[in-house]
């Protein structure tokens, strides 16, 4: 179990390190998100789904509002990425 746990995050890293600023900005809301609401919430799967959430929520403002922003479904991808490592802090 550790050894998959270890690639899953020696994966989470790699692509996190090939990502632009943006990528970078949408995994650390989601991941403080999700740690927050993990701490008050009575488990983490709660942070990570509020994280999920939140962030679909952000693309789809942006989508009504595509004069300022441009909803990209990789914003998402990038959101719940950081919202469960969030989660897992909130377990460590």
């Amino acid at each position: 179990m550790w050894n998959r746990l270890k690639q899953m995050a020696e994966a989470v890293c790699s692509y996190i390190a090939s990502r632009p600023a943006d990528t970078w900005l949408h995994i650390l809301a989601g991941q403080l998100i999700s740690f927050v609401l993990a701490l008050f919430g009575i488990w983490c799967w709660v942070g990570f789904i509020g994280g999920v959430l939140i962030g679909i929520g952000k693309e789809v403002w942006d989508s009504r509002h595509s004069e300022l922003h441009t909803p990209e479904w990789r914003d998402v991808l990038n959101t719940a990425i950081g919202a469960f490592m969030g989660a897992l802090m909130a377990i460590i």
